[in-house]
């Protein structure tokens, strides 16, 4: 069940690169069928990731508010309804709303599925797992540049970017679907003073023959969150540039921001840069900044994290043809490739290791405490 869950978590990533890289290679067929402009292009191109950035903003807390499995369903369910709508796009508008809609959801997964894995895994396999998970990212992207040119290859006419996108619809129904059979979260659910019914779903997700444990049995007189605090207390963004929280958010954040200047930059408009310059390989690389788990601020930490990051994204995948025309290509690349090594400066500067530490223990790392266990090495 728990390898179920990872993967049924993993596709979200995975949708994400397909997409968004998809995208660069069916961007210039949807200007040759619309007739776009210069502008409409670039709101276009950026239109994914600008949904990723609202979606990780806005909704990224709701997991904590309506249930973790809840909105595991209704995010991909939402992304399925309008990736099957965007192949029948009439016209610009619609395919604006659409790409927005897909990255909404995909935005609104990214915490959702980075709690879902954190407390389904076990502590000395959860870093790596909630890793490999954001991994499938750059398998997506690179799914999807090659399912481009394939449909293009196979089919060379202006409306094969809605096959590109058709190719998709399956696979994300198929996932919805898997989404239905996987436990809830027994932390959500203590939390929330269901005890009883946090037990049942501990038990669909432990299950093995022979059973054990063979029986459940989890102890919560009041419901309070992992670092002692009654669930009813309000949290806030601010909490989380707290002393206390400070260095975490900074790890989470400020890398995933530098990162996604450069990969998206030259993912996206990997066919333009390679019109401009014939040879050079462009290599798709995903960092992953771990989360804050505290249970009631850990969706808004995980939000923040990602939409920080999809900052970056939108950025470059608005300015990007701009800065091409006036800085070069070479000029730009060497500033893309220096993003990604200031963030990886800023990776080893405030880096903490999590491997081994349980959520619980998570929720009471600050930011000179001594369970926040730092490495020598990257």
């Amino acid at each position: 069940m728990q390898w179920r869950i990872w993967a049924l978590a993993t596709a979200g990533k995975f949708f994400e690169g397909l997409v968004v890289f998809m995208t660069g290679v069916a961007l210039p067929l949807m200007v040759a069928e619309f007739s776009l402009s210069a502008l409409q292009k670039g709101v276009l191109s950026a239109s994914p990731l600008f949904g990723i950035l609202v979606g990780a903003t806005a909704l990224g807390g709701l997991s904590d508010h309506f249930g973790r499995k809840r909105m595991f369903i209704t995010e991909m369910a939402i992304f399925s309804i309008c990736l099957s709508l965007l192949v029948l796009s009439p016209g610009y508008i619609c395919l604006l709303l659409f790409l927005f809609g897909m990255g909404l959801a995909l935005g609104c997964d990214y915490p959702t599925a980075h709690m879902v894995i954190s407390e389904s895994i076990p502590s000395k396999d959860r870093g790596k797992l909630v890793l490999s998970a954001f991994g499938f990212q750059a398998i997506g992207a690179l799914v999807g540049t090659a399912v481009g040119y394939l449909v293009l290859h196979k089919n060379p006419e202006v409306a094969a970017w809605r096959w590109m996108y058709a190719t998709a619809v399956i696979p994300a129904l198929l996932v919805l679907a898997g989404r239905f059979f996987i436990p809830d979260s027994g932390h959500w659910l203590v939390c929330r003073g269901k005890v009883r019914e946090a037990e049942r779903e501990v038990a669909r997700l432990l299950r093995r023959k022979p059973p054990y444990p063979k029986k459940i049995n989890l102890n919560c007189t009041h419901p309070v969150d992992f670092s002692g605090n009654p669930v009813t207390r309000k949290r806030h963004y601010g909490v989380l540039f707290s002393k206390r929280f400070r260095r975490v958010t900074i790890l989470a954040s400020v890398p995933w921001f530098l990162q996604d200047l450069s990969t998206y930059g030259i993912g996206i408009f990997t066919p333009t840069i390679l019109a401009s310059v014939i040879g050079p390989e462009t290599r798709y690389a995903h960092n992953l900044a771990d989360i804050i788990h505290n249970d009631i601020i850990a969706a808004k930490g995980a939000g923040l994290s990602a939409s920080f990051a999809k900052v970056g994204a939108v950025l470059t995948a608005f300015l990007f043809p701009v800065l091409l025309a006036d800085l070069g290509t070479k000029v730009l690349l060497y500033a893309l490739v220096g993003a990604s090594l200031l963030g990886a400066v800023v990776t080893l500067r405030f880096r903490v290791e999590t491997k081994g530490i349980n959520l619980e223990e998570l929720g009471g790392i600050t930011e000179n405490s001594a369970d926040a266990r730092q490495t020598t090495s990257l």
